[in-house]
């Protein structure tokens, strides 16, 4: 197995490796097969900077997006870069929220028009919680829109993931807490430009997956009461 290079332990950084297989103990020769490192891509973000990658798309033509959080002057911004097939960067773009407070990116998806959406929490100001604060950018890193949900009375609201359907309608699932409530699931879509179409509240439980299906449903998942829960 070629080495890794080990850098920048702190940095947002993206590594594709392989294990070589073949004379692996317990491995039958016959299905032995040798995997090779097509290349190794690092991101780091300005001022040295700590920067941490959380989640990865890649679209149908094989380029790569890694989404996480860059901190700049001791407050965190989402940072989402493009990298082609090759390995090359094409473009990074940060969003500072309109508090200016730490805005943390932990899910991203890529649609069929090469465009990408990432959601994640933000947070307003010292006295309020997080916000859902969703971001869409086009092929070239340019932000289309952004679109937040704000729970009642001041609670936290923590989206998990994203996905977007073959019409390019965007959901997002994550759930609220506080503001004097149990926590709950919430699940919203916008249409391709932003537009919010429908929220959808399950009440006492947190959400941590979606999916979606051929016919255009969507189906959520988390735990609630201590128990697994699915929602359609």
């Amino acid at each position: 197995m070629a080495p890794v290079r080990k850098s920048c332990p702190h940095r947002f950084c993206m590594i594709l490796a392989f294990v070589m297989l073949a004379g692996i103990h317990g491995v039958p020769t016959a299905f032995a097969e040798t995997v090779v490192r097509d290349w190794v891509a690092l991101h780091n973000g300005p001022g040295e900077s700590r920067d941490t990658a959380r989640a990865m798309a890649v679209d149908g033509a094989g380029n790569v997006y890694v989404t996480g959080d860059s901190r700049s002057d001791f407050l965190y911004d989402y940072t989402t870069v493009k990298f082609d097939p090759a390995g090359n960067r094409l473009w990074a773009a940060r969003f500072n929220g309109t508090g200016d407070g730490d805005d943390r990116a932990l899910s991203i998806a890529a649609d069929t028009a090469g465009n990408v959406v990432v959601t994640g929490h933000s947070h307003s100001g010292m006295e309020t919680g997080t916000d859902f604060a969703t971001v869409k950018y086009d092929s070239n890193g340019n932000e289309l829109w952004i679109a937040g949900y704000a729970g009642p009375g001041g609670s936290s609201d923590n989206p998990e993931k994203v996905a977007v359907d073959a019409s390019g309608n965007v959901h997002v699932t994550g759930s609220r807490f506080g503001g004097g409530l149990p926590s709950d699931f919430v699940t919203i879509k916008y249409g391709p430009d932003g537009n919010e179409r429908w929220v959808a509240i399950h009440a006492d439980g947190s959400a941590s997956a979606l999916a979606l299906d051929p016919a255009g449903n969507v189906h959520v998942t988390g735990n609630s009461s201590g128990a697994f829960i699915a929602a359609k």
